[in-house]
């Protein structure tokens, strides 16, 4: 699913781009999705739960593969700490002491069964707290409001990296957390590299 709205959001930018989406890679998309649910009947029974439109909190919990109490837990974390969270690197240790009753998620060798929040946002919120979520989204308002200024305003085919930001941290797409190693660097090379980009842009001469 990022790939297609990465794929979707790089071309939509040009009048080029937008006649490749129409005429080509969306008929191929069609095409690949059509020969896969008519070969696969687990396609087919994946794509029957999205006909269907949850009304429960179970529905909505089982559709996002017990991923909400997941983020419940992470909620239940950040209002009990608002400022500071449980800790970068807390969450699977704090996991157990803020889960509901229900949650299936139990502990492994005395640490919670969901060792992540399975969201960016969520991980931030949960070991952070409110003051980590709002210094993110300082950042996100950085990053629009200087590329806004440039001389030509947000077009992520000529910003690849403010593309691969917006991708990192798209609120639908739940994703590895923030706190590990592999992650942070990949956050911050988008940013200075799309940085590097708007000044680039800037400098050039547009005839």
């Amino acid at each position: 699913m990022t790939y297609l709205v990465a794929v979707v959001l790089f071309f939509a930018w040009t009048k080029r781009g937008r006649i490749l989406l129409l005429v080509g890679l969306i008929p191929m998309l069609i095409i690949v999705c059509w020969i896969g649910l008519a070969s696969s009947s687990i396609a087919q029974q994946k794509a029957g739960q999205f006909l269907t439109f949850p009304t429960t909190y179970e529905d909505w919990n089982n559709r996002l593969s017990k991923r909400l109490d997941i983020w419940v837990t992470s909620w239940n974390m950040a209002v009990e700490h608002p400022l500071t969270g449980v800790g970068s690197k807390a969450f699977n240790h704090a996991y157990e002491d803020f889960k509901s009753e229900e949650d299936p998620f139990n502990p492994v060798d005395g640490v919670g069964g969901a060792y992540h929040a399975h969201h960016p946002w969520f991980s931030i919120l949960a070991e952070t707290g409110f003051t980590g979520v709002l210094g993110l989204i300082g950042i996100v308002v950085l990053m629009f409001g200087i590329t806004l200024r440039t001389k030509i305003g947000i077009c992520l085919y000529r910003y690849p990296w403010l593309l691969t930001f917006i991708l990192i941290l798209n609120p639908v797409n739940s994703m590895m957390p923030l706190f590990k190693i592999w992650w942070f660097p990949i956050v911050l090379l988008s940013i200075v590299a799309h940085l590097v980009d708007v000044e680039r842009v800037d400098s050039e001469v547009i005839p």
